[in-house]
């Protein structure tokens, strides 16, 4: 199985419309992990979709990443 590889990105290089889903292990998480899937919307996005979303709610920062195409 391969491994999943997210680089980090700029926000303003995200596709419009994106829909960031928390999957339920992620929930109530001092850092939530989202994950969001483009072009093609998924039910729930997971670790796997095009993108993820990294919010670090002590010190409310938020990173970008885009999946690896390996």
């Amino acid at each position: 199985m391969d491994e999943i590889k997210y680089q980090p990105i700029k926000k303003s290089e995200l596709p419009g419309g994106l829909r960031f889903d928390v999957p339920g292990q992620n929930q109530g998480q001092h850092i939530e992990v989202a994950y969001a899937d483009y072009p093609a919307f998924k039910a729930e996005a997971r670790r796997g979709s095009a993108y993820m979303r990294v919010h670090d709610l002590s010190d409310q920062t938020v990173a970008y990443l885009k999946l690896l195409q390996v």
